[in-house]
Formats: structure tokens, C-alpha cells, sequence
């Protein structure tokens, strides 16, 4: 977000390898850099808080559906014990 309040989001759309500097050799500038010939990239403008900026970005790359609640706690159960079982140790928590 600027001084403003108003909220920015950037977009690069490059497989790849891309290199950044933000404000890093001068405190103003942004430099993108791709191992490639072209650099999809989109900007975002949005007023005052990032939502705005968030609707735009998955306009373009999509809207995942959330499954049921309940999958969520049965998917993080297995997949805790698919992974010790397979490790042969219990996972980072």
C-alpha cells in the first residue's frame, strides 16, 4: 500500500527463472529480470485496502471452491499419518 492507503499487486506470468530487486539498488525502482525473451506482467490498482487488488488477481488466474469444512480436518488427519507411516517418524508440527 502508498501513503494513501491505496493497495498495488503485481502479477508475472513467466516460467522461467525471474530475478527481483525491490527498492533494493535504488530505493524507488523495481527491476524484474526473466532467463527468457518475454515477461507477461500485470499490475493491479485498487483503492484503500488489498481487496480489491485480490478480486482482480483471481479474476485472472481463476477461483478455487473450497471443499466442506469436515474434509479439511480428515485430509490434514491422513495426510499426517500417510507421512509418518512413509517416513518411518512423525511429521514437524
Amino acid at each position: 500500500m502508498d501513503d494513501e492507503g491505496r493497495s498495488t499487486g503485481l502479477f508475472v506470468d513467466c516460467p522461467a527463472r525471474v530475478i527481483y530487486d525491490v527498492a533494493k539498488s535504488q530505493s524507488q525502482v523495481l527491476k524484474l529480470a526473466a532467463m527468457q525473451p518475454t515477461l507477461d506482467t500485470y499490475i493491479f490498482a485498487g483503492p484503500p485496502g488489498p481487496k480489491d487488488v485480490i478480486r482482480q488477481y483471481t479474476e485472472l488466474t481463476g477461483r478455487m471452491e473450497l471443499p466442506p469444512c469436515g474434509l479439511w480436518v480428515i485430509n490434514k488427519a491422513v495426510t499426517a499419518i500417510t507421512r509418518k507411516h512413509a517416513c518411518g517418524r512423525s511429521p514437524p508440527k
